[in-house]
């Protein structure tokens, strides 16, 4: 099983901006809440006594998986899922009725359009869709990403590396490495030419002829 931190950094390689990371922060929450709406008309009872809804029994599924993640973040994770369960309780009435199912519809597109503003138009699909699974980690992810911007959650943060209010930078490309070449040969200096040491021997008038 992955730890918060790899799942903190794989999820780090989407965000190539801010604005990418600040949608996630704005969709996550929103499509949580959202589908917490349908999931508490979904409902059921043991001995007529105590009643449960789905919406409640995923909050506490995630709160366990989270734990083996990351305790401290699970439980401040949890209280976060615990109020936006309450929120959409508000709405849902814990029975199926138009207003809540509207109010479904409406956040539900919001959140998808958010994630496909910035990667729809790079030609990308949004991570969830390409991963589903990174679904049910993004609650924890997002909520350690906020506290990281606030300074918090600092020995997590360290396990991550880098800065957590900018998505990472890819390496600068090393230049390249120039080829060493061959020293240029000297051309080998010409021999100096001897002077000769014989004296050369005075030349003598020519006698003149006797008339």
């Amino acid at each position: 099983m992955k730890t918060l931190a790899e799942h903190i950094k794989e999820d780090r390689k989407h965000f190539d901006n801010r604005s990418i990371l600040l949608t996630h922060f704005i969709s996550v929450p929103l499509a949580f809440f959202a589908i917490f709406i349908p999931l508490s008309w979904l409902q059921f009872s043991i001995i007529d006594m105590l009643n449960f809804n789905f919406a409640w029994i995923g909050i506490l599924a995630l709160f366990v998986y989270y734990l083996f993640l990351d305790i401290p973040m699970a439980f401040v994770t949890g209280v976060a899922m615990v109020i936006l369960g309450l929120f959409a309780s508000s709405f849902s009435l814990y029975t199926p009725n138009a207003s809540g199912f509207y109010i479904f519809l409406v956040c539900i597109i919001v959140a998808v359009v958010l994630q496909f503003t910035n990667k729809g138009v790079k030609g990308k699909k949004p991570h969830f869709w390409e991963h589903p699974k990174r679904l049910l980690v993004a609650p924890i992810v997002t909520m350690s990403e906020v506290l990281f911007r606030f300074g918090l959650c600092r020995s997590l943060k360290t396990q991550v590396g880098g800065n957590a209010t900018t998505p990472p930078t890819k390496p600068a490309a090393a230049p390249p490495e120039k080829k060493a070449t061959p020293p240029k040969a000297k051309p080998a200096k010409k021999p100096a030419a001897k002077k000769s040491t014989a004296k050369k021997k005075p030349s003598t008038p020519a006698k003149r002829k006797s008339k």
